[in-house]
């Protein structure tokens, strides 16, 4: 059962971290949440501003051997998202691992693999609740309270976070209806097909415009300068 153990600290480097350093003698659905991150990251190792009054916790998935890290980044941004609508706060997934609130960024999702059989995994989730969101990215940046307008207990959100995803993860893990959970996940694509987007190739830095042809888990078909091509290792900058 995921959150069936809860491990809880003040301060820790890095929930992704921690988690994956007690791995080999820690149960699956282990959770540890923690208050406050020093070394937080997001994709592409990119540090993830997580000061105390956010959610910052990681979940410990064992047993589902060769199952695709990405099925567990579709749920648990799906956990989230159908917690923030249970606020009465619309959001959506931007391509592959971000939740937003139109477009401002709210939580994210970091799916590591602690054995190369992918049978061990563990998923980082990181939501902006009560913490200050710094000026310098307050345009694309934004937090729960600020849309609510009200403070929340980290623990009740936490809660009703794993609530969501043990559930789903028994219906559409390990009941096999894994199809249908990325159906979920596409209808709460903030990208649309046709959308006319700016992106990032590989680790080149330039951007380039392209239009979007679709959206997989895996990756986004798109038509760059009349081609049409399969990227994986892409970033949307503009939308």
């Amino acid at each position: 059962m995921i959150g069936s153990r809860l491990l809880a600290y003040d301060v820790v480097e890095s929930t992704n971290d921690l988690l994956k350093s007690m791995s080999s003698f820690t149960p699956h659905g282990t959770v540890v949440w923690a208050l406050e991150q020093t070394r937080g990251r997001g994709r592409f190792g990119r540090k993830w501003f997580s000061p105390k009054g956010g959610l910052w916790f990681s979940v410990l998935i064992k047993g589902r051997k060769g199952l695709a890290p990405y099925y567990y980044t579709m749920l648990f941004s799906l956990s989230v998202i159908r917690f923030l609508e249970k606020e009465g706060v619309e959001a959506g997934v931007k391509w592959p691992n971000d939740i937003y609130i139109g477009h401002k960024k709210i939580g994210g999702i970091l799916v590591e693999s602690v054995e190369e059989t992918r049978s061990v995994l563990v998923v980082g989730v990181g939501l902006n609740v009560n913490n200050p969101i710094p000026d310098e990215i307050k345009e694309r940046a934004i937090n729960l309270r600020e849309l609510v307008g009200r403070e929340y207990a980290l623990s009740s959100v936490l809660k009703d976070i794993l609530s969501f995803a043990d559930r789903m993860y028994s219906r559409y893990i390990v009941g096999d209806e894994r199809e249908y959970l990325t159906i979920m996940w596409k209808r709460k694509q903030i990208l649309k097909k046709g959308a006319k987007i700016r992106v990032r190739i590989g680790m080149d830095e330039k951007t380039m415009e392209a239009e979007l042809l679709e959206v997989e888990p895996t990756g986004l078909l798109l038509d760059i300068g009349g081609v049409s091509e399969f990227y994986s290792f892409v970033e949307v900058v503009e939308w």
